[in-house]
Order: structure tokens, then C-alpha cells, then sequence
């Protein structure tokens, strides 16, 4: 159930004193990373995806090909990364979905979801970081500084960085 991972971030999010603006964007962020862990990431033997085409089909994932969300804090910087063990995410997913987004606004629903969640990365953090391995797993790592005001944030830069390991 998606919804849990959400709720646990924005408590997450809640106990340390974040702003409501962070707290939303977070918890919409966790939503985003999971259904593409969930939807987009699995894939059969063959490599072909088991559920990246219609996002309303019951998922079944065993306990190994479940997606894990995790949350760290040092108290200044927020760190949530989510883990699925496919390795199936492309550099073009994440760097087109975040040009797509940032230069025209359009969506892409030709994989099965509307070609949010890269903007999400893109919107909600200060550094995103994907690590994947094609024949093992994905990682994706976002961190937000809660010292620096939402206003502010929103005209600063951002980095994204790709690893294929």
C-alpha cells in the first residue's frame, strides 16, 4: 500500500519540524519514487516490464522484489531513498522526464504513468541521486536542507546525478 510510505514520511517530516510546504512535497515525492518502484521497475526475465502499462492492475511482488523506503535525518538535511531490486530505470527515464517537464510541461502516459515523477525529484529536492544496476537494483536517494526557506529554494539550482554500476 503506497499510502503508508506517504503517511510515514510526512510524520517523518512532522517530528523534525519541517514546514507544511515540505511536508506535502515530500510526502508527494515518497508517492511518486514508490509507484515507479512499484509500476516501472519490475521486470520479468526477459526484461520486459510486468506492470509499467496500466497502473490500475493489482501488483504482486514477492517480499525480495518489494520496494523499500527509507528516511534519515541529520537534523538539518532530510534524506529518503527508495530501493527496488530490478535495476531497471534508464538514464532517458530520468534526465527526459525532468526536460520534458522543465521545457514544455508535457506528459508522457506512453509507459503507463504520466512521466511525473522525475519532475517530483527535480521539484522536491536539493540533490537526487540514482544508482543503478542493471542486473540488480535501483537506488534513489533525494536530500532537501530544511535550513533553507521554501521561497527561496524554489530559485535555486538543483543537481541530479546518474551512476550505472
Amino acid at each position: 500500500d503506497l499510502s503508508v510510505g506517504e503517511e510515514y514520511v510526512e510524520l517523518f517530516c512532522t517530528a523534525l519540524g519541517a514546514p507544511p510546504r515540505v511536508r506535502t512535497g515530500f510526502a508527494e515525492l515518497a508517492h511518486e519514487i514508490l509507484m515507479n518502484a512499484v509500476y516501472d521497475a519490475p521486470v520479468d526475465s526477459l526484461g520486459n516490464h510486468l506492470y509499467a502499462h496500466d497502473r490500475k492492475k493489482e501488483v504482486s511482488l514477492t517480499e525480495e522484489q518489494s520496494a523499500k523506503l527509507m528516511m534519515a535525518t541529520d537534523g538539518r538535511t532530510i534524506l529518503m531513498g527508495v530501493h527496488d531490486p530490478f535495476g531497471s530505470l534508464e538514464r532517458s527515464h530520468v534526465f527526459g522526464g525532468i526536460s520534458r517537464a522543465l521545457s514544455s510541461g508535457e506528459m508522457d502516459t506512453s509507459g503507463g504513468g504520466a512521466g511525473l515523477g522525475m519532475y517530483y525529484v527535480y521539484r522536491n529536492a536539493m540533490h537526487a541521486i540514482f544508482t543503478v544496476n542493471p542486473a540488480g537494483f535501483t537506488d534513489v536517494a533525494v536530500l532537501y536542507d530544511l535550513d533553507i526557506n521554501r521561497r527561496v529554494f524554489s530559485s535555486l539550482a538543483r543537481s541530479v546525478h546518474f551512476h550505472e554500476v
